[in-house]
């Protein structure tokens, strides 16, 4: 009787759907780049409140060498707006050889697609529910959120107005991966601050260099960032492998997971936000039953508890979860 009252409790709907998901952490592929603006990240955040201009959506985009953020903001999250400002930040830093998207609309839209056709640019997206994958974009958004909560009014609607004092203090932090800050990785020197700037600093004390000391300059400049740069992969390379052994470590808590034809599982799904408060809402949905399994994706057959009908949906590894 102990052990039929234990099952029970263990299929428990709500239990099921509330209790804390006790599925192994996804393996972690981490992108391999060398220099900057090879590879950039970029999404949409919001809605935040709207600002005297309209702003109501954040563009940002993160450069997975240096770490340099970008972030412009927005009135929609239209294709059109999106994408101009895209070309913008093309047209100052360059294309860069590869844009890692989220699923959104914004980006798979068809002129997104014209425009990295034209340009040259080869397009990723992330798979749908597995943040990991596009997590340096989102460690960004987190960075951003919070350093605009120390800057806005009390009524939230002068954000925008804020936007470049918060790059500004991400970019020249130094970075707890690459031990260097975003902005000496892109511009090969340290930003200035305005304490740093000489008060009574007379015109004579400039002088225009000669062309020698051009030359030595450039000689110096590349020396020291390839000397940068190196340090920057191995530090790279050192946080990846801590990365690697962390999440290793977490992974021994539970057991691997073999999934096998008719299982019960459920799937674990985010909640939309800004629409109630996320933390009360069910973060797995019902009971569903394994119909098929593939190397890339495993098809469950989802139960309609009020309708009794069945629909087969494809989903991924990392977002399920047995049942009971």
């Amino acid at each position: 009787m102990t052990i039929d009252i234990e099952n029970w409790i263990k299929k428990c709907v709500k239990c099921q759907k509330v209790g804390k998901p006790l599925s192994a952490p996804p393996s972690l592929q981490f992108v391999k780049v060398s220099a900057a603006w090879e590879l950039v990240a970029i999404d949409i955040i919001g809605p935040f409140p709207e600002t005297v201009d309209g702003f109501q959506y954040i563009l940002t985009a993160t450069d997975y060498f240096s770490k340099w953020v970008e972030a412009f903001p927005l009135k929609t999250k239209s294709v059109a707006e999106a994408g101009r400002h895209i070309c913008s930040m093309i047209c100052r830093y360059g294309c860069p050889k590869r844009i890692l998207s989220d699923q959104g609309k914004e980006f798979v839209d068809q002129l997104n697609d014209q425009m990295c056709s034209i340009l040259g640019i080869e397009r990723s997206e992330t798979a749908a529910y597995h943040p990991q994958t596009n997590g340096l974009d989102d460690k960004t958004n987190n960075n951003i959120k919070r350093v605009l909560t120390k800057l806005v009014k009390e009524k939230q609607n002068n954000w925008d107005v804020c936007l470049d004092a918060t790059l500004f203090s991400i970019r020249s932090k130094v970075q707890t991966t690459t031990k260097y800050s975003p902005f000496l990785l892109m511009y090969g020197r340290e930003a200035v601050f305005p304490a740093e700037v000489p008060v009574d600093m007379p015109l004579s004390a400039i002088s225009l260099p000669e062309e020698q000391s051009y030359t030595k300059f450039l000689e110096e400049r590349e020396s020291s960032m390839e000397a940068i740069l190196e340090a920057t992969l191995e530090n790279i390379a050192k946080s990846q492998e801590k990365q690697e052994m962390a999440n290793a470590k977490k992974a021994q808590k539970h057991e691997s997971l073999i999934y096998n034809l008719g299982d019960e599982l459920s799937t674990i799904t985010l909640p939309e936000e800004h629409s109630y408060a996320t933390f009360l809402v069910e973060r797995k949905s019902s009971m569903e039953t394994i119909n098929e399994v593939t190397l890339e994706s495993i098809v469950a057959v989802k139960v309609e508890d009020d309708l009794c009908e069945e629909s087969a949906e494809e989903t991924r590894e990392f977002n399920l979860q047995s049942w009971g």
